[in-house]
């Protein structure tokens, strides 16, 4: 179409020209003889046969050259159309897996979140359970060592007293004391077996 265009242009400027020559032709005819407007009719004639002649040669090629040069355009841009939507679907499907991606971090963050609660409470819940049972450990092992204190007290004094009671008795006990202690005891004895036997 366009070299249709381009010859139809070139057979019109032609066709002009030669009526402009001609034109110029006759006024000049008249001025300065008939030689100057056979020459110019010459020009005109080779102008014609020089554009006619690369016209038809370069017609076929320049044809040629232009439907190859418009199929590469239009196959560019079709390759380049369906790039774009390649890419445009491509760019699509990147943003959705981003935003699945997104959404299974906040998903894996509130799953991280309510674990560690669970975690945290278990873990306090074990620390309180342990706290109880080493006080309870520990009061059991308090009030043992209290006792076994109080028996090692006992016993201490007891054996103070022992001791004691011992020093102030050979203190005071004189021989002549200890045998009045001897007989009394002896009396005693003897009434306490006579009581059972008279009963």
């Amino acid at each position: 179409m366009i070299i249709k265009r381009a010859t139809r242009l070139l057979w019109f400027g032609a066709l002009n020209l030669t009526s402009f020559s001609l034109i110029w032709a006759s006024a000049t005819e008249t001025g300065h003889g008939g030689s100057s407007w056979l020459d110019f009719a010459g020009k005109t004639v080779n102008f014609l046969i020089l554009f006619g002649g690369l016209g038809y040669f370069l017609y076929r090629p320049l044809r040629r050259w232009l439907t190859d040069k418009t199929r590469n355009i239009a196959r560019l841009i079709e390759e380049t159309s369906r790039e774009r939507r390649e890419a445009e679907q491509r760019l699509t499907s990147v943003k959705e897996r981003l935003l699945r991606i997104e959404q299974e971090i906040d998903d894996l963050k509130s799953k991280a979140e309510a674990e560690g609660l669970r975690e945290k409470q278990r873990i306090l819940s074990l620390a309180k359970e342990e706290a109880a049972r080493i006080e309870k450990m520990t009061a059991l092992e308090i009030e043992a060592l209290r006792k076994a204190a109080l028996r090692e007290l006992k016993a201490y004094a007891a054996s103070l007293a022992t001791a004691l009671a011992e020093t102030r008795i050979k203190q005071k006990l004189t021989p002549e004391l200890h045998r009045r202690l001897i007989r009394r005891s002896i009396e005693r004895l003897a009434k306490l077996n006579e009581s059972p036997s008279t009963g």
